[in-house]
């Protein structure tokens, strides 16, 4: 009976252990000159990363604004076919 216990035990202390222990320390701070460097390179690549974005959206921007036109002029379709099912069935009254 005493096994089961100690069994327990055993199982939960082998798979939690791997959340208390690391194989790192802590972080090392950044020198001021690592931190110019990683700042430069962060902007080169955004400039490079917002010109693509730029192409990519004057690109699609056409389509984009036909494809909301179209949905408008749908759903102003369907509005006006509503109100003119409305004024028929109003009529047969």
């Amino acid at each position: 009976m005493k096994r089961i216990p100690f069994l327990f035990v055993l199982i939960l202390f082998a798979f939690s252990s791997p959340l208390f222990t690391s194989c790192e320390g802590p972080p090392k701070d950044l020198s001021i000159a690592d931190k110019k460097k990683v700042d430069s390179l962060y902007r080169d690549e955004l400039k490079s990363l917002r010109s693509e974005m730029d192409s990519i959206c004057r690109s699609r921007r056409d389509s984009l604004i036909q494809t909301a036109v179209d949905s408008l002029l749908e759903e102003n379709i369907q509005e006006i076919t509503r109100q003119l099912q409305r004024i028929k069935n109003l009529q047969e009254k």
